[in-house]
């Protein structure tokens, strides 16, 4: 980590620096899955992926509210009807 960085880590809320140490060791596992980032060698489609995580990461945030009853079936239905 560069003094730059660690000096803008320090300074950060506790909230936040889990946030970054989250952040970190996903990139960590998807070392373990892939190997080591090199981009000037990855074939992979970055944005393609993107979408499809984004698209998963919705649909598990509404599983998830639904599944905790945060969002009550009354109040679903009763948006959905115009």
């Amino acid at each position: 980590m560069s003094p730059e960085v660690e000096t803008m880590y320090k300074k950060l809320e506790p909230d936040a620096q889990t946030v970054v140490d989250l952040l970190i060791a996903r990139l960590f596992r998807a070392r373990a899955r892939y190997g080591r980032l090199d981009l000037k060698r990855d074939n992979r489609e970055f944005a393609q992926e993107a979408l499809e995580e984004v698209a998963d990461g919705l649909a598990y945030v509404g599983m998830a509210l639904i599944q905790g009853q945060w969002m009550k079936r009354e109040q679903f239905d009763e948006e959905g009807e115009e």
